[in-house]
């Protein structure tokens, strides 16, 4: 959500291409990154997070039978 005076709230902070005051943003799709770290050799079930970051994306399908992410 973008506020009336402007002021970005949560995922449309850190994408400036959405920035039109007063207006609400939904996004169809997310990108998810894990990154780990396993903790041995010998114990391969083991594994430690690192880090998750999500990227939300929207993509505007041109075909409601064929979707694909690879458009805008």
């Amino acid at each position: 959500f973008i506020t009336k005076d402007g002021t970005a709230k949560d995922v449309c902070a850190i994408r400036p291409e959405f920035n039109k005051s007063n207006t609400f943003y939904l996004f169809n799709h997310v990108d998810i990154i894990i990154t780990y770290h396993k903790e041995s050799e010998r114990n391969w079930s083991t594994a430690r997070l690192v880090a998750a970051r999500l990227d939300p994306q929207s993509y505007k399908h041109s075909d409601e039978n064929h979707l694909t992410c690879s458009g805008p």
